[in-house]
């Protein structure tokens, strides 16, 4: 089999090139590292490369050769969708992201990446791995967006593993029975009642650490929705809380108390539910 075009050799890549796999357009910078991807994930399995993942430049002993887009989801087995990664940050958060990802295909919802990969030096060891999500719900038109980013270490040696608690572990009832006893807490501890049970295998956008799928406690993380209507609901979550909600008149929510919030105190724990 002939190799493509955009390698410059079995398991290298092209300099300052932009190329098409699988549906999935993939960039690289002038040291053929690539650094950023967009693509819309699918239920197709495509093949894996196990000679590609062992033999990936630079790799060491314990480190991964991890998927950009998930080969579960369509995405190429190949150099060409590999990078270096921490293993921890593969099969634990990274992996994380892509199980919600099928959770929303499963709901009928289409899910689009755009990740962009950060290096520090001259070589092709990434320190950090941004992802962009949009989730679109074909029979409303809206679309969810939702920001998150991981530091290519296992954070778990810094912080101890009484912080990688999942939510599995302390609350083992399934689907939305799990994420209601855990919303219930939260807003217990808030003093205001808990919301409705979220629909099962929503995505839990508070990103209280990596073990629930998204960022690191911390990490600035965001979930913006966008309605069909133009009206745009913006959360940010980790060191700067910000709540706020426009409408398609561009009115926002007063802040009665000076609590820094809206009338209602519901969010006065600095989570968006």
């Amino acid at each position: 089999m002939s190799r493509p075009s955009h390698f410059s050799g079995a398991y290298t890549l092209v300099s300052n090139n932009t190329y098409t796999v699988n549906g999935t357009t993939y960039q690289t910078d002038a040291k053929g590292r690539i650094s950023s991807f967009s693509g819309k994930t699918t239920a197709d399995s495509a093949p894996r490369s196990p000679s590609a993942q062992r033999n990936l430049p630079g790799k060491q002993p314990g480190e991964d050769a991890g998927h950009l887009m998930a080969a579960s989801q369509g995405g190429s087995g190949r150099a060409d969708n590999l990078i270096r990664m921490d293993h921890a940050v593969n099969v634990r958060d990274f992996r994380a992201m892509e199980r919600e990802n099928d959770a929303f295909m499963k709901e009928g919802k289409e899910v689009t990446l755009h990740g962009f990969i950060g290096y520090p030096g001259e070589g092709n060891w990434p320190d950090s791995i941004m992802v962009t999500r949009e989730v679109t719900d074909p029979a409303t038109g809206a679309t969810d967006v939702e920001h998150c980013s991981w530091t290519n270490i296992d954070m778990a040696q810094f912080e101890g593993e009484e912080d990688w608690i999942t939510l599995a572990d302390e609350y083992p009832n399934p689907g939305a029975e799990q994420e209601a006893a855990y919303y219930a807490e939260l807003q217990g501890q808030a003093g205001s009642p808990a919301p409705e049970a979220a629909a099962p295998g929503a995505a839990v956008s508070e990103h209280t650490g990596a073990a629930d799928g998204l960022a690191a406690e911390g990490a600035e993380a965001r979930s913006d929705s966008f309605g069909p209507d133009g009206g745009v609901s913006d959360t940010s979550a980790g060191s700067a809380d910000s709540i706020g909600s426009f409408g398609p008149d561009g009115g926002s929510a007063a802040d009665d108390d000076g609590d820094g919030l809206g009338p209602s105190d519901s969010d006065s724990d600095g989570l968006s539910l």
